[in-house]
């Protein structure tokens, strides 16, 4: 495959990027030169795939974040910056639809907790990397 876009020197934060499309956009950014920063609730499998994408010559970190959490996710971002001093790319992959039902069949804190991480947690992450 061609990887005509080079992100040489680029820092990015994919959340959720341990899994399905995270891990794929972890490491296509990885081999088109990015610095991936792998964030996830599930840190053991974060760090595997960082370790995978340093064994491919990537550059790779895995944190464990909680989209849900702001205190979760401004550590994210603050690990971000002492690391690498940056942040270019902010992939906010991280989501969940609890138990896969209509809106209508929702508790309200099933709502809550769907809100907390595919909303609040974007806005959060995005609000706080953009003044940064």
């Amino acid at each position: 495959m061609n990887y005509s876009v080079r992100l040489d020197g680029k820092v990015a934060i994919v959340t959720g990027g341990s899994r399905g499309l995270g891990a794929a956009m972890s490491r296509g950014l990885a081999r088109s030169g990015a610095q991936v920063v792998v964030a996830r609730r599930d840190l053991a499998r974060c760090e595997a795939l960082a370790a995978e994408i340093r064994g491919a010559r990537g550059e790779a970190r895995a944190l464990r974040a909680d989209a849900a959490d702001t205190g979760s996710l401004d550590a994210l971002l603050d690990a971000t910056y002492q690391a690498y001093g940056r942040l270019d790319i902010l992939v906010n992959n991280a989501g969940i639809n609890v138990g896969f039902r209509p809106l209508s069949e929702l508790t309200t804190d099933d709502f809550d907790r769907m809100y907390a991480v595919n909303l609040r947690g974007p806005w959060r992450s995005w609000a706080r990397s953009s003044t940064s």
